[in-house]
């Protein structure tokens, strides 16, 4: 909504199947049943004298056409079970084929809501995959708010994104169809995080190949397989698990360095890392970061600053004005951090 272990315990939400009119039919269908039911039984009891347990039993088997016999009843009783009989076997027929109807239709209702959900997004992340990375990508895009659609094989898997409550496709990620279906010409980044490295490398080479100016992340077991994931079109390749080695030796020799990264990634203790883009019409173009920083941003650094056609600038220095277009990375006070993104807003979109 995964798989082995790590599978997802949360409930559904962005996709519960939701009541509609069969939904009610069903329920009258049940209720149908069980009147008949109850006053097949009453009835035994009344014209037979039979217990409640033998009465519900009989009434059972009658409505259900199992006939184990006619257990000696009466003439009344016969007629009275020919008529629970016909009325009986229509009502369970009924019900039978409304919890069919009922199954059918929510899951084409269901299927009807996700697409046209997918069908709405822009700007979003394909993820590729719903494994472990997977499932840690998407759990982190949701906290902070960004859009994204998974593309799973696995039935399972599947599945468990959707009952996560995230937008998920069923199908083979590296197939064209498959991406263009998740919108592939809307999206921002595509992630490859598959098990298998070969589709991983297909997945790049045909996302790049729709999309060339989409940034594409793909997961490399080994530190070889990084160029050709690169080559295939990746614009940054990730290996699981040798960022784990890296971030144990880190907290075991830069046990300091370690810990404010680590409470920066989750915005623990008010400490933050944030990319700040400077949009058309902010307040900020024009300002120059040292200005910024003695009077509004007297709690965070500036680590860096991206500019088109420019390289790079770390750290970049204080008498850097701000333009349009420009990407400033920035750590320390989350509510400093904060205020400074509100303020690269647009004035138009701020309003």
């Amino acid at each position: 909504m995964h798989q082995g272990s790590y599978k997802s315990k949360r409930p559904k939400k962005a996709f519960a199947r939701v009541e509609n009119e069969d939904s009610h039919k069903l329920i009258r269908a049940l209720i149908l049943v069980a009147v008949v039911t109850i006053g097949g039984t009453v009835g035994f009891i009344q014209i037979e004298k039979w217990d409640v347990w033998r009465a519900f039993y009989f009434t059972v088997v009658t409505i259900t056409t199992v006939g184990y016999g006619d257990e000696g009843i009466s003439d009344e009783g016969q007629k009275f079970a020919t008529f629970l009989l016909i009325f009986g076997v229509a009502s369970a027929s009924y019900t039978f084929a409304m919890i069919i109807q009922t199954s059918v239709a929510s899951q084409l209702e269901w299927k009807k809501r996700m697409k046209k959900a997918i069908s709405r997004l822009k700007g979003h992340t394909i993820v590729c995959g719903f494994g472990r990375l997977g499932e840690s990508v998407c759990e982190k895009l949701e906290e902070r708010g960004s859009p994204f659609v998974v593309v799973e094989r696995n039935s399972e898997r599947f599945e468990d994104a959707v009952t996560c409550g995230y937008l998920a496709i069923e199908g083979v990620a590296s197939e064209n169809g498959t991406l263009m279906a998740a919108r592939l010409e809307y999206a921002s980044h595509v992630v490859a995080a598959v098990d298998s490295y070969a589709e991983n490398v297909v997945i790049a080479m045909e996302a790049r190949e729709l999309r060339p100016d989409v940034i594409v992340i793909a997961r490399a077991e080994r530190e070889d397989n990084v160029r050709k994931l690169e080559r295939a079109g990746a614009s940054r390749v990730l290996c699981p698990f040798q960022s784990g080695g890296r971030e144990t030796a880190d907290f075991i020799t830069k046990p300091h360095v370690a810990n404010f990264l680590a409470q920066a990634s989750v915005g623990g203790g008010g400490v933050a890392l944030a990319e700040i883009r400077v949009e058309a019409n902010s307040n900020l173009i024009g300002v120059k970061l040292g200005d910024y920083g003695r009077s509004r941003g007297t709690k965070i650094s500036f680590v860096a600053l991206e500019r088109e056609n420019e390289a790079l600038m770390i750290p970049p220095r204080g008498d850097t004005v701000l333009a349009e277009g420009d990407q400033v990375i920035v750590a320390g006070d989350s509510e400093q951090i904060a205020s400074m993104t509100g303020q690269s807003k647009g004035r138009a979109s701020a309003a």
